[in-house]
């Protein structure tokens, strides 16, 4: 009777096992002793959250008379502090402060970090982050610029290479050095993602991205090559890879390789004159766009290692692209469409306890930072 009722029940077994066990389960291997976790074009059905839920709740608005009149016209990055504070960094052209500071409702607090050449005075900045104790970092024409959450101005220290700086794990910065040199006829762009401690010392090198340029056939689109930190984790981000993303320990050990299948975008006329209109008439005609995008732009992540990474995939409304989103332990559970500012491979997007915060730019022009009620289903 019993093996009467298997032979009955054995194709559907197998019917049921064919559609649903693999979707059912991870798809994981190691290499070198590292776990990798192998991510399909659509989201796996498990995992530790499925879905992301926004709710508008308030703006800083560069169009509004309250932001301009407190000396804000054009926003050129910004972070977030446990608090909830915003500092947002001013673009450095013109005079005045370029540090500004909004309470966690979006109204204007105070300024600082005056132009000039003196202790605590700014002339040139690209980047600003905050470190773990809340302190605001300026990357200013070759050193850091410290100040405290109050704003006042703490140290100025000299780095070697100078470049993009992000926190890091444990109180440690994340140097982003990138530099153009020659090589015979060719130029050698070279960017590599460094530790660094507290004081600014170099603790070693994650990872490196180097492609070689013809003068005369100059890809004019940014290599997709960047990294994002959580409390205890470090990610980055490597084009020449496909789509992988490695993730580091505080003390930069390899733990884990993020991979995941992708759809080749490719790049559209609309793309291309977006792109030639930074550039003259002249240099045009040196330059040559691939056939397809990168499969990513950039990628942020929340303290507990969730990832957001933003792809070329139009989103559902225009200047949206979709992003795909990874729970702490990589696995790829959902996908948002989210307008968000990316400049020179990095995203502007904070994540910060029940809250995300997204740099956008408006139609007209002008950028605000949108802050929404952040929900993990």
């Amino acid at each position: 009777m019993m093996k009467r009722l298997y032979l009955l029940l054995l194709p559907a077994l197998i019917l049921f096992a064919g559609c649903g066990g693999p979707k059912s389960r991870i798809d994981r291997t190691t290499e070198n002793g590292v776990e990798v976790v192998l991510n399909h074009l659509t989201p796996y059905p498990i995992g530790k959250v499925r879905a992301m839920t926004l709710e508008r709740l308030s703006t800083i608005d560069t169009e509004s008379a309250a932001v301009r009149d407190a000396g804000l016209f054009d926003i050129f990055g910004f972070d977030v502090d446990s608090q909830g504070q915003i500092f947002v960094l001013k673009q450095y052209a013109g005079e005045g402060d370029f540090v500004f500071l909004f309470d966690d409702q979006g109204r204007f607090l105070k300024s600082f970090g005056r132009k000039g050449q003196g202790p605590g005075e700014i002339q040139n900045p690209h980047y600003l982050t905050l470190d773990d104790r809340d302190h605001v970092l300026v990357w200013d024409v070759g050193h850091i610029i410290r100040f405290d959450k109050d704003g006042g101005f703490m140290a100025a220290s000299t780095l070697v290479n100078p470049g993009r700086v992000l926190r890091g794990p444990g109180g440690s910065l994340l140097l982003q050095d990138t530099s153009m040199n020659p090589e015979g006829e060719k130029m050698l762009y070279s960017s590599t993602i460094k530790r660094l401690d507290a004081g600014n010392r170099e603790l070693g090198a994650l990872d490196s991205y180097k492609v070689l340029i013809k003068p005369d056939e100059i890809n004019p689109i940014e290599p997709s090559f960047g990294a994002a930190a959580s409390r205890e984790r470090i990610f980055v981000a490597n084009e020449s890879r496909g789509y992988e993303i490695r993730v580091f320990d505080r003390d930069g050990a390899l733990v884990r390789i993020i991979r995941k299948e992708y759809q080749p975008v490719p790049v559209s006329e609309a793309y291309r004159e977006k792109i030639l209109k930074q550039f003259g008439e002249r240099f045009r005609g040196r330059l040559r766009f691939p056939a397809n995008h990168a499969p990513f732009q950039s990628l942020t992540a929340d303290e507990n290692g969730r990832l957001l990474v933003a792809t070329y995939e139009p989103g559902d409304k225009p200047g949206e692209y979709l992003y795909d989103i990874f729970d702490e332990d990589g696995v790829f559970v959902g996908r948002k469409s989210l307008n968000a500012w990316i400049w020179e491979g990095a995203l502007w997007i904070r994540m910060k306890a029940d809250k995300l915060y997204a740099l956008q730019e408006k139609d007209n022009g002008f950028k605000e930072i949108v802050v929404y009620r952040l929900k993990w289903e």
